[in-house]
């Protein structure tokens, strides 16, 4: 995989992520649609991380654009857990962190009330989404 196609997917990704908080933001005020916008929101992130694996992307090119892409949200979990925090910026990592969940919000919110938790559960999520992204790319392998 190139890294011109590296940065195309990068892209993809970051324009879905965009337009699905502008999305979902809108739709909580819809009872359903924000849920129902989530899981697409999910499908759609997994089916372009199966692209990146039809392109040719290795393992480690896959991993990477998932870092790099959910770098804000490392970087919000790794804050929580460290406690390397002031008491004043407590509420301006919960905010960003929340900002840039909120595609996943409405699915997280229903069963996670906790901030640092809810951080932590998207990072192992988008890190399932990594590896269903290598099943399906074997299924479809398996099909031609």
């Amino acid at each position: 995989m190139s890294v011109k196609a590296w940065l195309i997917a990068w892209g993809r990704l970051m324009l879905i992520h965009l337009f699905a908080v502008l999305a979902v933001w809108l739709a909580m005020y819809y009872p359903g649609l924000d849920i129902a916008l989530a899981v697409l929101y999910l499908l759609m992130v997994l089916l372009e991380f199966a692209a990146v694996w039809q392109w040719g992307g290795k393992w480690w090119q896959s991993l990477l654009l998932l870092i790099v892409w959910q770098l804000p949200l490392l970087v919000c979990v790794v804050t929580f857990w460290s406690g390397s925090y002031s008491a004043e910026s407590i509420l301006y990592w919960a905010f960003a962190q929340q900002m840039w969940l909120t595609p996943l919000l409405p699915l997280l919110a229903a069963t996670w009330p906790q901030i640092t938790i809810m951080g932590s559960v998207a990072v192992a999520l988008f890190t399932a989404i990594f590896f269903l992204s290598w099943l399906l790319r074997s299924r479809i392998k398996a099909v031609k």
